[in-house]
């Protein structure tokens, strides 16, 4: 999260899941945050325009929203952003954990957490997940229960599944 001296720059997005609010620093991209949209499409394979709606003009705010677009339409599977977030050692693990699951693929939370050398702390991983201020970019979305369900998310389990079935569709 960016110093209170530090400028915060903003921009918003319409997405196939709604609308998402971007923030970034001069150091990277801080926050994505959804809007619950009442018009949303169905299903996150529904075409829908990805243009920027509000944007404050910053490098790191267009790079996040052509990177997100092309994500969407299931032409990249992996972003490539600076990015400028903090929390405690814990969830700064579990973060860089979440990164390296392969776009499509899922874990349990129990094997995030034995990824992370730390077997039993599977529901502290949850928690850490739903503090993720980086959702998508972070994907704390392939983390489902043990049962195969796909669990919390911060904008709903609705959302997560749709965002597991758009990279199920693209999967390369």
């Amino acid at each position: 999260m960016p110093s209170p001296l530090q400028t915060e720059y903003q921009g918003i997005m319409t997405s196939p899941l709604g609308k998402l609010h971007l923030r970034c620093s001069d150091r990277g991209l801080t926050h994505v945050l959804f809007e619950t949209d009442a018009h949303a499409p169905k299903s996150a394979t529904e075409t829908t325009p990805m243009e920027p709606e509000k944007v404050t003009e910053h490098p790191i705010l267009n790079q996040a929203i052509a990177q997100l677009s092309e994500y969407f339409l299931g032409k990249s599977a992996h972003f490539n952003l600076p990015i400028d977030i903090s929390g405690s050692t814990f969830e700064l693990t579990a973060w860089h954990t979440l990164q390296s699951i392969a776009y499509g693929a899922t874990l349990s939370y129990r094997q995030q957490a034995e990824k992370m050398g730390k077997p039993k702390a599977a529901r502290a991983v949850g928690q850490a997940n739903g503090r993720n201020p980086l959702p998508i970019v972070i994907p704390c979305h392939r983390v489902i229960g043990s049962n195969g369900r796909p669990g919390g998310y911060i904008a709903g389990s609705t959302i997560k599944s749709k965002l597991l079935e758009l990279e199920k569709n693209h999967a390369h």
